[in-house]
């Protein structure tokens, strides 16, 4: 069984990860060792008994010395990831699983590089949006019998020639359009996303998510931003939404043209001030077909040829477990080429930093 320690036991542990952490722990793929939270006291007896593992810590510093070990895996759920990375490569960890974002700011980026390099770290960048699309990498042929990520889906049609049905790729869109519950509530609890340019804004939070997929699946090459659009909000939670006119502002919604290997892909993401609704999808047309991707959690990927063939994709686990299973084999060694979602991460950063830099040079203009 591996080993694993959490650090921060706040609302993602609590809604989600303990469960999926209780679960695997029957099955004795992973064992608790410890885990990390200052605010471990004022939690109450049985908040205790489920997180407990063999000892807790209140700081790095109490961690007990035989538990530092570079085969244990450690999983971030703290709100600012940086410093807990390098603090963890300094002690001696080796295997380490971050929420995202992975970094919050884009100078430290290049820093998580050199820590990758000088302590030899394996570091798996957590995505949601990546298991949501496991379906897409199958279609491409990425993804194939021989890799025990495929047993993780259900596939009407196995048989089929997806790439027959698909055909030659003539566009792509995706569209994170966050309302509702998703955007006011989101913007409330994190107020900083709206307006602390360092590590608020879109590009930070959500660009991975639009932009994962397609580099995960071979589609994110030669890329380059052909046409971009931003906006905020006129206040903070509400108003109705209005260009970025400068640096100093947050972006709260962008759009983009990206051109890439040929094929024009649309990207639209962000957050609207509006109670209900939003929109998760990612699309392909094919020049014989069309797939399509409801990126919510639960819904099913679809391949319809233009003769009416249908083959559906379906996940069949939550993407919290998904990510714990997925970093399991990535730090046991068993997905070859397989680099813990960095190379997502990094490409999907610097198509965001490429679009607020086309959009700032034609605005001074």
């Amino acid at each position: 069984m591996k080993k694993l320690i959490i650090i921060g036991l706040g609302h993602a542990w609590n809604q989600f990860y303990s469960k999926v952490v209780a679960e695997l722990k029957n099955q004795r793929l992973i064992t608790l060792e410890g885990t990390i939270d200052p605010r471990f006291t004022e939690m109450s007896g049985q908040e205790f008994a489920v997180v407990r593992g063999n000892w807790h810590a209140a700081r790095f510093e109490e961690i007990p010395s035989g538990a530092i070990d570079p085969d244990t895996m450690v999983m971030i759920l703290t709100p600012d990831h940086y410093f807990v990375i390098e603090e963890l490569a300094t002690m001696g960890f080796k295997q380490i699983l971050c929420e995202k974002p992975l970094v919050s700011r884009p100078l430290e980026i290049e820093r998580v590089k050199g820590l990758i390099d000088v302590y030899d770290l394996k570091l798996y960048a957590i995505d949601f949006y990546l298991p949501k699309t496991l379906g897409l990498q199958v279609m491409r042929g990425l993804v194939g019998p021989d890799d025990p990520r495929y047993g993780w889906m259900s596939i009407s049609d196995p048989s089929a020639d997806f790439e027959k049905m698909l055909g030659d790729i003539e566009g792509i869109g995706v569209q994170v359009i966050e309302a509702g519950d998703f955007c006011l509530p989101d913007v409330a609890g994190r107020p900083y996303l709206a307006n602390d340019k360092q590590i608020g804004g879109m590009i930070l939070d959500l660009v991975t998510h639009v932009c994962g997929p397609l580099y995960q699946a071979g589609l994110l090459q030669d890329w380059s931003v052909e046409a971009t659009s931003l906006a905020r909000m006129r206040s903070v939670m509400c108003g109705p939404l209005v260009p970025v006119k400068n640096g100093d502002e947050v972006e709260m919604y962008v759009t983009a043209l990206l051109h890439a290997g040929g094929i024009p892909i649309h990207l639209a993401f962000g957050k609207v001030p509006f109670e209900r609704g939003g929109l998760w999808s990612l699309e392909i047309r094919g020049k014989k077909g069309m797939y399509y991707a409801g990126l919510r959690t639960g819904q099913p990927s679809v391949l319809v040829s233009n003769n009416g063939r249908v083959v559906t994709f379906v996940l069949n686990m939550t993407t919290h477990e998904f990510v714990i299973r997925e970093a399991l084999l990535y730090f046991d060694g068993k997905l070859p080429g397989f680099d813990g979602n960095f190379g997502a991460f990094t490409a999907s950063m610097e198509v965001g930093q490429s679009i607020l830099r086309h959009y700032h040079r034609l605005a001074s203009d």
